[in-house]
């Protein structure tokens, strides 16, 4: 992708989609503030909830579906009239069953938290409460994205990572090559076990003759 194509498509991205987007419609300067702003006591308790009891559960499924913000706006609203509370009355005990309720109840509180605590990325701003559950949604949509790149990451570190080679196995190949030849470089003994188990295997599958 060109430079120009790349600026092009950064342009017209939605926030959620890169990083210095997100830190910007959030009112965040630096990278080490919005991280610190993450793991505060205004996102990460009921971003863990959030995320052990909803995205854990539904892991692959719904809980990654992506929540139309016009459609959750309106569920919001439809919750919280009337003195319902749907969602402000479970701060710390959310019981949803469905991906729209648990999406509503994080937005609700992300934004509510961050406009009444002086610490918050939506205090004293001038912002109308749409435009700040907007605002508070691509922030999740965006920390889901995130979450799933790290897991991604983490599974393909774990099928990278060499198997650890027994002692028992280790030694029956080494006897195996010494019965066969002695031209073993002295470099291959000074590998690690894992290494020089690799090594020893191949040397006993090609043919003596070699």
């Amino acid at each position: 992708m060109t430079g120009a194509n790349r600026s092009k498509r950064d342009r017209n991205g939605k926030p959620y989609e890169y990083k210095n987007k997100m830190m910007a419609l959030l009112g965040f300067d630096t990278l080490e503030s919005f991280d610190k702003w993450r793991i505060s006591a205004l996102v990460k308790p009921l971003w863990n909830i959030f995320v052990t009891k909803h995205l854990k559960v539904d892991e692959g499924t719904t809980g990654h579906k992506l929540i139309d913000f016009p459609n959750l706006c309106t569920w919001i609203q439809e919750g919280e009239m009337g003195g319902n509370r749907r969602f402000e009355r479970s701060r710390e005990t959310p019981d949803y069953t469905n991906p729209i309720d648990w999406h509503a109840w994080r937005t609700f509180w992300l934004a509510h938290e961050n406009v009444t605590d002086k610490k918050g990325c939506f205090f004293g701003r001038k912002l109308d409460k749409v435009e700040i559950w907007r605002r508070a949604h691509n922030f999740i949509v965006w920390a889901k994205r995130q979450r799933q790149r790290e897991i991604k990451a983490a599974s393909k570190s774990i099928r990278l990572e060499p198997r650890p080679v027994s002692r028992q196995r280790l030694h029956a190949l080494q006897k195996s090559l010494k019965q066969r030849t002695t031209r073993i470089p002295p470099k291959v003994l000074r590998l690690s076990d894992g290494a020089k188990a690799c090594l020893l295997s191949f040397w006993r599958r090609e043919p003596a003759t070699r």
